[in-house]
């Protein structure tokens, strides 16, 4: 800064240095208000738009306070126009000679160079006079009073006449220089430069000039400003690109516009280049002349195929990729270095008919595209405006599918390219931008079955917002997928995309369409043979996996009629299903039987009054047909054995609520075998569980006495929660095998459901008299599960399961009385981890219910427990981690970062640095990255980086690579979970040594981006910038009433900057 303040103070020496300079005498003077006059002029290189400029003071460089209508406001919020204009007002008696312009960010219009990193600035004494003509560019950035202004223009090769002070589009030369001088900017920041680039520069132009004599650009000039970073492992390469840029601009001639266009020419071919070369196959350090010919021709064809290219680098990079992955000659290496041959493939670059005509469309698109930095003011408020609201987002740098496209651009691998593109294209159709989704489904998606799963992706998510547009999506990627069929017949994968578009058109209604495909789908599958892979057996199992599916989805939306249609439809494909070919097959059937038990279960799901008998009816005659295939079986096959002991269950269950209680006992229950081992044991308690749920839907009491009587409670409990617990047999969680309280839950009948949480409540309060009278210590079968890993910190078993069922069912006293009965037991355990963590589970789900008094004491409670106990460095640390969690739960951010740096602490301790133990470098780095997920949380986005970096430090100390390289991309994907996507993506490049790993992990971050959503509740907003609850937008496609159903508000100030975004030109962006 001390430099800058001294060149600008003698600014007057310099211009006058020479005898008739470049500025003029007398104060700076502007357009006169009352209390403040305004100055003007240009940010140019040429004309650089939406860069900021700040007013600072030569003295000491401290940012001015001298702007705004009462010429008291701080000079920092000053924007340049898209010509690069600018217009500042100051308070008219202030001395401008004093200050001085800087600028930060902005794009070059007519090079596209972005000055992110890099800031101009301009003495406002060296324009006294000419308050409206200020120029800010490279030129006045380098103005050293040291060098006089004739000796200036010589360093820099410039004619004697040449205006220093001049927009740099007014005269060649100046051109030229100024174009050259960003460029040595750019390189010296990105090799590490500690100064302000220019200002090193313009020291160095005094002590030796940028030409030769010739004209010629000198290396020493260049080494002497590089001196500081000559050992970065690009810096000759850096040296290089100058001196041929230099030399480059030696060729360009005529007037500064036809010079520009020279530029602008050079920078979208080297764009374009780059984006090339990162995509290569075996590019090798050092390309042929022939290879550079052929990408300049390749650019000029492009060029001339998609019109004017935009000069933005992403659109220029995703117009290389494009052409790329459409056609595979374009990315080899090899077929750039003959001329002839790549002259020929050039020439019939556009496919022929309907593919080229597609190529054309999509490559156009790409052209246009263009993305608004958020930063950036807009020239009008937003406003309230909905629709304009999503417009901007969606094409803005904040739009999360154009984030993950940013992120892909190295990646050369079509399944990973396609993988990564279906979940961008899911991402659009999503939010309502379904022409968008598929111009990039037909862009970038490689394989033709991917893109035809696109469209079908597209299909589904429209159909929000127009079942026509879902259909139309839906009937062209069956078309897609029938032609593919046809060309290299069925696949597994194929199949399943195929039911998925039948099952769609039945969601839409389409019954029709839906019953043509399947009937075309299943007389495809029935001409195979099972002598290929893959067989007409499973694929014929696939088309009834995918039907049942369609059931369960029409039954969760209360379509019966459609649900019963589709049954039919299911028990038809099952009875086609032919026999399992595998020789070696004991159970050839047992496919069958497990589809026929699941057609009796979706019966018995659709059961109601009206069509009561009849179900039954239907439940039975699948049940004969079990029983004949078993029968089959055992005649054929020696024996017979049941399915997994989950159909136990399920078939004795519905065997009891169709044909009674004798019917279950004798064809299932006494046919189970307990000495055929553990499977059927589990097998006969899981009938036991079903029979005593379908008599429970008749009569509580006697379903309680039968299962009494078949599995009475040990007098110790021992099988009150482990061996055939009590517990899961009432209460249990799993949606295939629920327990009674959950099925009737799942039935609407909370009566029920109520009984069986009395019931069970009242046999473990039994049991706490027993084990609290006999010093037992059952907390991990009780209250939550005895694991130190603080991931699984508020799992409940026992009394907290409970509690969570009767939340569930409405009943929040019985479920807080549940939680009290919890506590009291624990609070006599002895002083242990496992009542540490107990304390802390019933503390969660009295905050999870709305309980926070209770919630806190409980917390407090976990946290006083003597855990001394617990001398293993990772147990310490999780346990740390484990009472910080608690306190963010209670809201005290201050308190969570305590327990979090001795976290820290005790995870730094788990491995030894330097000693060999993959185990426990493994662990050390886990920890640090789960610690830097809660202070993301807190929010402390430094701490959460600099553990991460602790962590890389760990994973690299792991000698196993299999293990190093699964840290590496849990690392990343920490990164991407905490929103550093630039820094998710570095480490991606940096930690990972093989290209798969690499391209592995920045898939992960891809498919992080476009799943963030802030309103997972909601389909109709997804982003909330800054965390209020309140959507920025709403998705296009929704409707007033659906947003008014909603209960969401549309936010009015959406970057939380305090300035309402009625006015805020930035309005996403908090400045």
């Amino acid at each position: 800064m001390k430099k800058l303040i001294l060149f600008s103070i003698a600014i007057t020496l310099f211009v006058t240095g020479c005898g008739g300079g470049s500025g003029s005498d007398g104060p700076l003077e502007g357009e006169d208000n009352s209390n403040t006059r305004t100055i003007s002029g240009i940010v140019t290189d040429p004309a650089i738009r939406d860069a900021r400029l700040e007013l600072r003071k030569t003295s000491d460089g401290s940012l001015a306070a001298i702007c705004g209508a009462a010429g008291t406001q701080l000079c920092n919020n000053t924007w340049s126009g898209a010509d690069g204009r600018f217009t500042l007002a100051v308070r008219k008696t202030s001395d401008l000679s004093d200050y001085y312009l800087v600028t930060h960010g902005g794009i070059d219009t007519v090079y596209g160079t972005s000055f992110e990193s890099i800031s101009l600035r301009s003495p406002l004494q060296a324009f006294s006079g000419h308050s409206g003509e200020i120029v800010v560019s490279p030129v006045t950035s380098i103005l050293n009073p040291f060098v006089e202004e004739c000796d200036l223009r010589t360093a820099l090769g410039l004619s004697g006449h040449t205006n220093l002070l001049a927009d740099p589009t007014e005269n060649t030369e100046l051109l030229k220089v100024s174009y050259l001088l960003v460029k040595i900017a750019l390189a010296y920041n990105e090799l590490g430069g500690s100064e302000d680039a220019f200002a090193r520069m313009g020291e160095e132009l005094a002590l030796q000039p940028l030409f030769d004599q010739g004209g010629n650009l000198r290396r020493p000039f260049l080494e002497e400003v590089f001196h500081d970073s000559s050992l970065a492992e690009d810096y000759s390469a850096k040296m290089d690109a100058i001196a041929a840029t230099a030399l480059r601009l030696r060729g360009f001639s005529g007037d500064p516009a036809a010079v520009m266009g020279m530029i602008a020419g050079s920078e979208k071919l080297a764009a374009f280049t780059a984006a090339l070369n990162a995509i290569i196959v075996d590019l090798p350090e050092t390309v042929s002349d022939t290879y550079t010919e052929n990408v300049t021709a390749l650019y000029t064809k492009v060029e001339e195929l998609a019109g004017e290219i935009p000069i933005e680098g992403f659109s220029i990079s995703q117009l290389a990729r494009f052409v790329a992955y459409s056609n595979a000659f374009f990315a080899d290496y090899t077929n750039y270095l003959n001329r002839e041959i790549f002259a020929a493939e050039l020439a019939v670059i556009v496919p022929p008919g309907q593919e080229g005509e597609a190529f054309l469309e999509a490559l156009r698109y790409l052209a246009q595209e263009r993305v608004q930095v958020a930063s950036v003011p807009l020239a009008a408020p937003l406003g309230n405006d909905n629709a304009q609201r999503a417009e901007y987002y969606f094409n803005s740098n904040l739009d999360r599918g154009y984030q993950a496209r940013t992120l892909i651009s190295a990646i050369y691998n079509d399944a990973m390219n396609d993988e990564i593109y279906l979940e961008i294209v899911k991402y659009y159709a999503a939010q309502g931008r379904h022409q968008r989704a598929a111009a990039l489904a037909d862009a970038y998606i490689v394989s033709s079955l991917n893109r035809a799963t696109a469209y079908s992706h597209i299909g589904r998510h429209s159909a929000a917002y127009s079942a026509e547009l879902a259909f139309d999506y839906l009937s062209q990627a069956e078309s897609r997928f029938r032609e593919i069929a046809q060309n290299r017949g069925l696949s597994d994968e194929l199949v399943d995309e195929l039911i998925l578009v039948a099952n769609r058109y039945t969601q839409l209604g389409n019954f029709s369409q839906a019953r043509a495909l399947r009937e075309w789908l299943l007389g495809e599958v029935t001409r195979l043979d099972n002598s290929g892979t893959p067989t007409r057996f499973t694929l014929h199992a696939r088309l009834i996996s995918g039907q049942q599916h369609l059931i369960e989805d029409l039954i969760s939306e209360n379509q019966k009629a459609e649900a019963l249609a589709g049954i039919a439809y299911f028990v038809e494909l099952v009875d086609k299903l032919e026999i399992n070919p595998s020789p070696t097959n004991a159970n050839p059937y047992a496919q069958h039987m497990v589809y026929y038990a699941r057609a009796m279960g979706f019966y018995r799901d659709l059961a109601d009054s009206a069509n009561d008998a009849w179900i039954k009816n239907e439940v039975m005659n699948l049940f004969a047909e079990i029983q004949a295939l078993k029968e089959w079986t055992q005649d054929n096959r020696g024996g017979f054995q049941w399915m997994g002991s989950t159909y136990y269950g399920t078939i004795a269950g519905h065997v009891c609520w169709a044909g009674g209680l004798d019917a279950a006992i004798s064809e299932v229950l006494n046919q189970i075998d307990v000495d055929k081992g553990a499977v059927a044991i589990t097998g006969r308690y899981a009938a036991l569980r079903g029979i005593m749920i379908a008599l429970a839907e008749e009569d509580f009491s006697a379903a309680r006495a039968f299962y009494e009587e078949q599995n009475p409670l040990a007098a110790d409990f021992s099988n009150l929660s482990v061996n055939h617990s009590y517990i899961d047999a009432y209460a249990y969680f799993n949606q295939s095998n629920p327990g009674l309280a959950v099925h009737a839950l799942e039935r609407g009948d909370s009566l029920l459901a109520e009984k069986a949480l009395d019931y069970i409540r009242g046999k473990i309060d039994e049991a706490v008299v027993y084990y609290v009278t006999h010093n037992i210590n059952e907390a991990a079968s009780l209250v939550s599960f005895a694991t130190t890993m603080a991931g699984s910190r508020y799992l409940e078993r026992g009394y907290v399961k409970l509690a969570h069922a009767y939340a569930r069912l409405g009943a929040k006293d019985k479920a807080a009385a549940v939680l009290l009965s919890a506590e009291e037991y624990v609070d006599t355990l002895p002083a242990s981890f496992i009542k540490s963590k107990s304390y802390a589970t019933i503390g969660y789900f009295f905050h999870d219910m709305g309980y926070q008094p209770d919630a806190a004491a409980l917390f407090d409670k976990a946290r006083t427990v003597d855990s001394s106990g617990i001398t293993d460095a990772k147990e310490r640390s999780e346990y740390s981690l484990g009472i910080a969690r608690d306190f963010f739960f209670r809201g005290d951010n201050a308190g969570m970062s305590g327990y979090l740096e001795e976290a820290t602490r005790h995870a730094l301790e788990i491995h030894a640095s330097g000693t060999i133990d993959n185990t426990r470098a493994r662990d050390e780095s886990t920890a640090l990255r789960n610690i830097a997920l809660e202070y993301g949380k807190v929010p402390d986005l430094k701490k959460a980086k600099d553990l991460l970096q602790l962590a890389i430090e760990a994973a690299e100390q792991i000698t196993a690579d299999n293990s190093r390289t699964t840290a590496y991309a849990n690392i990343v994907r920490t990164y991407a979970r905490l929103g550093l996507v630039d820094l998710a993506y570095a480490a991606a490049q940096r930690l990972h040594a093989t290209v798969p790993e690499r391209n592995s992990s920045i898939r992960d971050i891809a498919k992080h981006v476009t799943s963030i959503d802030d309103f997972p509740d909601s389909p109709l907003a997804f982003v909330d910038t800054d965390k209020d609850g309140r959507p920025d937008f709403f998705v296009p496609w929704a409707s007033p009433e659906q947003i008014a159903a909603s209960g969401l508000e549309l936010d009015d100030d959406s970057d939380g900057d305090g300035k309402p975004d009625t006015v805020d030109l930035t309005p996403f962006h908090a400045d």
